[in-house]
């Protein structure tokens, strides 16, 4: 609060009081009025004490003072003097609040008086010091910029999902390759029990049957089995692409799978 605010905050609360009658005599009773007034000065020089405004607190202290004549007043009023280093008139008020003091604060404020009266001997009656100012807080750019979090290394691809189907992808072919052969040795049963004919024609006889159906449905399976190594293989290679390109900034292009009579390929096409 300024000097020239706090001024006319006085001059506010305390020019009501500036066309009321005399302050009540010594030892009678305030009006309510007064009492009431009282209060609200004690409360405002209390809150500019607070604040270190000791020579505003003074002023409102003094007039809660001559409204109310309450011995409290001199001793908030000697404190706000003794701070603003006007140590005499603190001492003036102490020694009148001394007699109304509680008993057991009496010797305190003895001493006090004491101390106070050998700091005007010796000429160190000088006012405290105003409270430094609050520095001001830093610019939200440099608070940023101190609690911004250190950068996190980018993580490694994660090859987790790539390698899961491509074993996957093993697995099949692995069985693949079990009934392909299961089938070739059936088939090389049924070509040891049957003929040709001239006309290309095989010649079985009836004992066959149960093999012939044997190596159907073998051969069914493999192609299946083929197939579906075919399709994880190519699956594979693509989870494989996309972690490496998002890993190192690639971008996969095309993936893709195809199954001829001759055999099964897979394709994955990758730019990095």
């Amino acid at each position: 609060m300024g000097r020239l605010a706090i001024a006319l905050l006085l001059a506010l609360v305390l020019a009501p009081h500036a066309r009321a009658q005399d302050a009540p005599a010594e030892g009678t009773t305030p009006s309510a009025e007064e009492d009431a007034r009282a209060r609200e000065l004690f409360q405002l020089g209390d809150r500019l004490y607070q604040h270190g405004q000791y020579d505003a607190a003074i002023d409102a202290f003094q007039e809660a003072y001559r409204l109310s004549r309450r011995p409290l007043m001199l001793f908030n009023l000697a404190n706000a003097q003794e701070r603003a280093g006007y140590l005499a008139e603190a001492v003036e008020n102490l020694t009148g609040y001394i007699d109304h003091a509680p008993e057991a604060e009496r010797t305190a404020i003895a001493n006090r008086i004491a101390a106070m009266r050998e700091r005007i001997a010796s000429g160190s009656a000088t006012p405290e010091p105003e409270p430094p100012e609050p520095e001001p807080l830093p610019e939200p750019s440099a608070t940023a910029a101190a609690t911004r979090p250190a950068p996190v290394e980018p993580a490694g691809p994660d090859l987790t999902a790539a390698a899961v189907v491509l074993g996957a992808a093993g697995a099949l072919l692995v069985t693949g390759i079990a009934l392909g052969a299961a089938a070739l040795d059936v088939r090389g049963q049924v070509d040891a029990q049957c003929a040709r004919a001239a006309d290309g024609r095989r010649l079985c006889p009836s004992t066959v049957e149960p093999l012939l159906e044997r190596d159907a449905i073998l051969a069914a399976s493999t192609d299946v089995a083929f197939g579906l190594t075919a399709v994880a293989a190519a699956l594979g290679v693509y989870l494989l692409a996309d972690a490496l390109a998002g890993g190192n900034g690639g971008e996969a292009v095309a993936v893709g799978a195809a199954i001829g009579p001759d055999g099964v390929a897979a394709v994955a096409l990758t730019r990095f």
